[in-house]
């Protein structure tokens, strides 16, 4: 069933390569899990066999986002009129992102300077997971840390596009730092790639931009990013998700109370709304969220995914699909992940590649790239960027009423 999968995600890959769709959806998705299926087909340093009904489902979780995404390539959709303007409020820009650079500086600083004086980026992960060093509270969680992959996204499309923006520029850097440093987080670095390889790869009027420079940033990214993690853990951290997704399916310990009905794989959501309502006093003290809650909360634990290797939790987009409505979440949830995915993709090449349409594709290609750890919504502040991405970043990039984005 690998093998199969494997060659027909080998197929999407030729088809939107012969059609030079490099950062299509369509290309990009196949092309990391075929990575991911042949990393895992090696069966390197020990790594677990998985079983028939989870080659079955995994097969399922991939065609569906296929399907989903193929599907929406071919339905129209009519992008608002805004998007197709370069009249950027950068001055309202500047003025959101300076109060969540204060609000953040608490919390990042005081992280910094324990790097410093000899802790090392992986104790501060560590203590960040354990509680001994504190998340944030809400401020974090639900401003500072979305607002971080969004202040990125606009640093790298002013790199390209408003070199006059430096001050906006070098935000991003900072984050970069801050994120990396401050939160121990080495996603961020894959993530800046992600946001610099968008524009550059982008054929515009029929010509290829070359940007050498922005291409120099990417290796030297890519190479710390491997050079910091080693060999070893880049192998696990690609392919350890595949038996992860095995023990998600087939034990008791991560779905001990039935299916958790959406409440894992949109936690976000449901956790934004259920804060929303309490500043009301309204309490929604629902059983299926701190069910939901449960499960995340043992997703977070590490686990063997080899003959005496333990490594992260990674259960793929299908691990959250799976235990929210079983192989019938899996089916439709990848495929409206497919569609959300392809309709964003399409909204950046119908707009030429605006700011705000580069902040959510810049998202998407996240959630994309990070399928092979979890559905990215079931994380509070990493589901909340897309949220607010669809929704009070366009109020703050142009001159526009406050509203969600509609076909």
């Amino acid at each position: 069933m690998i093998i199969v999968t494997m060659i027909i995600l080998a197929f999407m890959c030729i088809s939107q390569g012969l059609k030079k769709e490099y950062m299509s959806p369509l290309f990009i998705f196949p092309a990391l899990w075929i990575v991911v299926l042949f990393l895992y087909n090696l069966r390197l340093y020990g790594i677990y066999e998985i079983s028939l009904n989870t080659e079955v489902i995994l097969f399922l979780g991939i065609i569906g986002f296929l399907i989903g995404a193929t599907f929406f390539k071919y339905i129209s959709i009519k992008p608002k009129h805004y998007l197709y303007s370069n009249k950027i409020c950068f001055t309202k820009i500047k003025i959101v992102f300076f109060v969540v650079f204060i609000l953040s500086l608490n919390f990042y600083v005081p992280n910094i300077i324990k790097v410093l004086q000899g802790t090392t980026v992986n104790e501060i992960k560590m203590m960040l997971v354990t509680g001994d060093i504190d998340l944030g509270g809400i401020t974090m969680q639900y401003i500072v840390r979305p607002f971080t992959y969004i202040i990125i996204a606009v640093s790298t499309y002013c790199m390209f596009y408003r070199r006059d923006q430096k001050t906006l520029i070098a935000l991003g850097g900072i984050y970069l730092i801050f994120e990396f440093f401050g939160a121990g987080s080495k996603t961020i670095i894959l993530y800046t790639i992600l946001c610099i390889a968008l524009p550059t790869a982008r054929n515009i009027t029929g010509r290829t931009h070359k940007h050498f420079g922005k291409k120099t940033i990417i290796i030297i990214l890519a190479l710390f990013l491997f050079v910091f993690m080693g060999s070893k853990s880049v192998y696990f951290y690609i392919s350890g998700c595949i038996p992860m997704l095995d023990k998600v399916i087939n034990t008791s310990f991560y779905m001990p109370s039935g299916y958790a009905m959406g409440f894992v794989s949109f936690n976000s959501v449901i956790r934004f709304l259920v804060k929303v309502v309490s500043l009301f006093g309204v309490n929604l003290n629902l059983p299926l969220f701190e069910q939901g809650n449960l499960y995340i909360t043992r997703f977070e634990y590490t686990t063997e995914v080899g003959y005496g290797l333990k490594y992260n939790a990674f259960h793929t987009f299908i691990g959250d699909f799976y235990v929210d409505f079983g192989i019938i979440g899996v089916i439709a949830f990848s495929i409206m992940f497919g569609m959300l995915s392809m309709y964003i993709y399409r909204l950046y090449k119908k707009t030429n590649g605006s700011i705000l349409s580069h902040i959510l594709y810049c998202i998407i290609l996240y959630y994309i790239a990070f399928s092979l750890v979890r559905f990215q919504m079931s994380n509070t502040f990493l589901g909340l960027m897309l949220i607010y991405s669809l929704t009070i970043v366009k109020f703050i990039t142009y001159n526009t009423k406050l509203s969600i984005i509609k076909k």
